[in-house]
């Protein structure tokens, strides 16, 4: 199934890639993770 929906670039290429493009537009995400991870 593919989605079609609008996505906003992070600005960093690998992120953008695991996430098909980037963030959906619109909505919010939380990343965590330890200094250097």
């Amino acid at each position: 199934m593919e989605n079609f929906r609008e996505r906003v670039p992070t600005g960093i290429e690998a992120l953008d890639n695991i996430l098909n493009g980037g963030i959906p537009k619109g909505n919010t995400v939380l990343i965590t993770g330890s200094a250097g991870t």
